[in-house]
């Protein structure tokens, strides 16, 4: 009779100092093989799956719904049945320590010195509790400590146990509504976008691109992905940010921190989540290598085999809503980034897509940006079939004159006419000459 292994939850991502119990896959006690998945833990990103590691039978310490902070303890495995049992406060023989009040019941006496996670000691400080009113248990967490100070409200029973929350409840509006406790995910997504929003300096520049035989030609290159701009974007902005590194980086603590690598996320929610999914070291891929990466990444997040590495270490964000029908929108920067990008629907009467860029004014600043956007839209519209024959025989529906007639040539622009139908207009006569 002996205890095999001690459960931890994991150190998976340097931001998640906290993971949630998704998932109890066996019942208490039940025999399990070291390959067996015995529960599932969520990140901020993905959900990882922890197996017995031996031959045994499991004890849970832990419930499914509840957080709990990196390095502490939440199964063990055993090598009889018997051992697995959970004593009640009720069945402690003579001598047994009694638990105190706010703690786990669950949890059998403990005769040594109670180890306690970094956030619990935080709290004991805070609440000016002592540790002796935890005698008897072997490992406490945040939770417990909240509990003992009687400002942890339990979910589950929908029990408040102060004042204070109980307030909250009776302002609540005196209609029919569900609380849902948001996932993990989402609560992440939260931190991260408010981090950089909650400070107020951030702008959004926008610029439009010509996509007049654009999509022909970039169809005929790529082998699967068609009339999208997501390849030549990620290629392009890629070897940008070589040069324009302020937007490949991070403001904290007053500095300026700029990545030494380029690794762009492109957002990613087909109904099961968003997710930013990491093209690493972008800026040496070329575009073929570019398209099998979204379609080899989008395949993982559709069949739910997406890994915590598939969406670390971003630099720089990419959102790509052309499929939503979205004229153009203001993307919100993610956590330890600078900027981020957003492309919008194609206009097929006007023949173009409106790129928008979100930037932290703590790290660059609008003329830098617009000189980005410039550049980026002249390296994709670079990419558009020859359509100069077609561009000779349009005309200014005001003067009549042609691109070749007008010096000013380039600048002709699309527009309604007066009589409502499609139309060019030339510079001149767009300042009124």
């Amino acid at each position: 009779m002996a205890l095999l292994r001690e459960i931890l939850v994991p150190l998976l991502a340097v931001n998640d100092t906290t993971l949630t119990v998704q998932e109890l896959t066996r019942n208490n006690g039940t025999a399990v093989a070291a390959s067996d998945v015995i529960l599932i833990l969520e990140t901020s990103k993905t959900t990882f799956d922890v197996e017995a590691g031996v031959d045994g039978f499991v004890q849970y310490l832990c419930e499914a719904g509840r957080d709990y902070e990196v390095n502490e303890l939440i199964a063990r495995i055993y090598t009889e049945v018997s051992e697995t049992e959970l004593k009640e406060k009720t069945d402690l023989k003579n001598g047994a320590v009694d638990l105190p009040m706010g703690a786990d019941q669950r949890l059998t006496a403990w005769q040594g010195e109670s180890v306690f996670s970094f956030r619990a000691l935080e709290l004991l400080g805070q609440y000016n509790l002592s540790k002796q009113l935890f005698n008897g248990i072997d490992f406490i967490d945040s939770i417990q400590v909240l509990k003992r100070a009687g400002v942890w409200t339990d979910i589950a029973s929908n029990n408040s146990v102060n004042s204070e929350q109980a307030q909250v409840k009776e302002n609540l509006p005196p209609i029919p509504f569900v609380r849902k406790k948001i996932s993990r995910s989402k609560r992440t997504e939260i931190e991260n976008l408010g981090h950089i929003q909650q400070w107020g300096l951030t702008s959004t520049i926008n610029t439009s691109i010509d996509t007049t035989g654009l999509y022909q030609s970039l169809n005929s290159s790529l082998r699967v992905i068609k009339n999208s701009l997501l390849p030549i974007i990620i290629y392009e902005v890629g070897r940008l940010l070589m040069k324009y590194r302020p937007l490949n980086a991070f403001f904290e603590d007053g500095y300026l921190h700029e990545y030494e690598v380029i690794n762009l996320g492109f957002a990613v929610d087909i109904d099961k989540g968003l997710k930013v999914l990491a093209i690493k070291s972008a800026d040496r891929l070329d575009i073929k290598e570019i398209e099998n990466q979204i379609i080899s990444l989008s395949e993982k997040y559709i069949e739910d085999r997406i890994e915590v590495d598939d969406m670390s270490d971003i630099t720089f964000t990419i959102t790509d809503l052309s499929g939503e029908g979205v004229d153009f929108f203001k993307p919100l920067i993610n956590k330890r980034n600078s900027s981020i990008l957003g492309i919008s629907s194609r206009d097929h009467k006007l023949e173009r897509v409106v790129l928008s860029l979100t930037f932290d004014h703590r790290a660059t600043e609008g003329k830098y940006v617009s000189q980005f956007l410039g550049m980026l839209k002249e390296r994709i519209e670079s990419y558009r079939a020859d359509f100069s024959l077609v561009k000779r025989d349009v005309r200014c529906y005001k003067c009549s004159n042609s691109m070749a007639d007008d010096l000013c040539a380039m600048a002709f622009m699309k527009c309604l006419t007066p009589s409502g139908h499609d139309g060019f207009i030339c510079q001149s006569c767009l300042n009124g000459f």
